[in-house]
């Protein structure tokens, strides 16, 4: 015979704990994360250049990929200052959001053929995604 088993739950004290005591973990991991995301965003500029050349549509791509570098900058010092992991959770769900639309739309100007560079670009916002969330 077998036995049914409950799955593990914490009770809603035990995960506040536990959630605020893994809290600068946490936080080190998504700084590191920003971290890693800023230097191909910086460096994908050049690459633009060669499709785009000094254009208006390359001129708005530098200025959005500045706004979300200056956006990351205060998510990344602001991340340093948080005390409580909701507010944590917020932080980090609107800088993904953030994330995933201004690239997005630096991604609607490249060229047809240029897909391939669209969809690894794509599963590495989701591997940055897991990083921070895991």
């Amino acid at each position: 015979m077998r036995l049914k088993t409950q799955p593990f739950r914490l009770s809603e004290d035990q995960e506040k704990k536990y959630r605020q005591f893994y809290l600068g973990f946490d936080i080190k991991q998504t700084r590191r994360g920003l971290l890693l995301f800023t230097i191909p965003m910086v460096a994908f500029i050049f690459n633009d250049y060669q499709f785009l050349g000094f254009s208006s549509i390359f001129i708005a791509t530098v200025l959005l990929r500045l706004c979300l570098l200056v956006f990351l900058s205060f998510t990344f010092s602001y991340l340093g200052k948080v005390k409580n992991y909701l507010v944590y959770d917020k932080l980090v769900t609107i800088t993904s959001i953030v994330i995933l639309f201004g690239s997005g739309i630096i991604h609607t100007t490249r060229p047809p053929n240029f897909i391939l560079h669209v969809l690894m670009a794509s599963i590495s916002l989701f591997v940055l995604y897991l990083v921070i969330y895991n």
